[in-house]
């Protein structure tokens, strides 16, 4: 984004009329220019911060001589004032000894466009610098569960809004590329025993879920994995051992009683 600023107050105060109209004329133009650039652009420089945190916008790296003016502005609209030491708009504390500003507790109404101009005892502008502050909302700490079918589902749930915040995932801490959504499909069950978690961020705020280890359930019944409970599973299931209505087949040593039994009888008579 092109930045310019304003010319010294006394700047005009002895230019001809024909050369304040050439001036003018420039001045339009390097704003025409400016506009193309930008609308070129997928979107101006910004410092994201998150509502709730604090920024400092530079102005330079060394001390600040008091004794010059120092205005601080928000999109336009004149915030702090010092002039030879004195405040007359803001506190002192919003500003360092370099005379970069300071943000405390930033809320939505603290984005916009910032400028600084510094000017001298005679009122020529020494310093003109200006930064793009962008505010968001805090991204909530996410909870992560999963489901068992035929494949292993992990679901990341946060409170923030889908459209504003991203997703990262990780298994057993290494970044799962590609994944970049609320949920995983991990096929089959190659998830089990592996740990998971999610990250939720935007552009000025970062949390992250808790390790999640996968632990499903077998769906495959306990008697095919043992043949002697396949065994036990089958006779204990039988419709003899388990119908009330019919009665139990006997044993060889009744049949032998019965027909010893028979035998005699049929010989006596």
């Amino acid at each position: 984004m092109l930045r310019w600023c304003a010319f010294e107050r006394s700047q005009f105060s002895k230019e001809q009329p024909e050369t304040q109209r050439m001036v003018k004329v420039l001045i339009l133009a390097a704003v025409l220019v400016a506009m193309t650039a930008t609308a070129q652009e997928n979107q101006e420089p910004c410092t994201f911060k998150p509502v709730g945190g604090s920024a400092t916008i530079l102005l330079q790296s060394t001390n600040l001589d008091p004794a010059l003016e120092l205005i601080w502005k928000l999109n336009n609209t004149k915030i702090f004032q010092r002039k030879r030491g004195k405040v007359s708009m803001g506190n002192e504390s919003d500003v360092t000894k370099e005379g970069s500003l300071k943000l405390r507790n930033l809320q939505l109404q603290h984005a916009g466009l910032y400028e600084a101009e510094v000017y001298d005892t005679k009122g020529k502008q020494v310093i003109c610098k200006e930064a793009m502050l962008c505010v968001m909302e805090r991204v909530s700490r996410p909870m992560l569960n999963y489901s068992c079918d035929e494949d292993v589902v992990l679901t990341c749930h946060s409170d923030s809004q889908v459209g504003h915040v991203m997703f990262n995932w990780t298994r057993n801490s290494q970044v799962m590329e590609g994944e970049e959504g609320p949920t995983v499909t991990v096929p089959g069950r190659s998830g089990l025993g592996d740990m998971f978690s999610c990250l939720v961020w935007n552009k000025a705020s970062a949390e992250s879920s808790s390790n999640v280890t996968i632990a499903c359930e077998d769906p495959t019944p306990s008697y095919t994995k043992d043949p002697s409970n396949l065994k036990s599973y089958r006779s204990n299931s039988s419709p003899a051992a388990t119908s009330g209505n019919h009665l139990p087949l006997p044993s060889l040593g009744q049949f032998l009683q019965f027909y010893i039994f028979t035998f005699t009888l049929t010989t006596y008579f």
